[in-house]
């Protein structure tokens, strides 16, 4: 599941989610989204962010099993890339991770 949090603005009474998933004609960069959770609670409010976040997921394409293991490695080396601590063999192994993932196979 794509990690996400919580916002409040002091203009509003509901708190909105904000997430990321790829972009759906450049795979290669992210999207954020930024969505309200009609909540006032901030209880109530995560409990609405995991369904608006599943389900944006879903649409995705990251609504498998193998695609929610793939989009996970996707979301750890996508956020290393962000800090710039990715590196080639980082990246070989998250590529090798997400084709094991896929059922393609042990990748070396």
């Amino acid at each position: 599941m794509a990690t996400h949090s919580l916002h409040r603005t002091t203009k509003s009474k509901y708190w909105y989610v904000s997430y990321r998933l790829p972009h759906r004609d450049k795979p290669d960069e992210f999207r954020q989204y930024l969505r309200s959770t009609k909540q006032v609670t901030k209880a109530e409010a995560e409990k609405a962010a995991r369904v608006i976040v599943a389900a944006a997921e879903k649409e995705a394409g990251a609504g498998t099993d193998k695609g929610r293991a793939i989009y996970a490695v996707l979301q750890e080396a996508a956020q290393l890339a962000e800090s710039g601590r990715l590196n080639l063999a980082m990246g070989t192994a998250f590529v090798g991770k997400m084709i094991e993932a896929s059922g393609g196979g042990d990748f070396k």
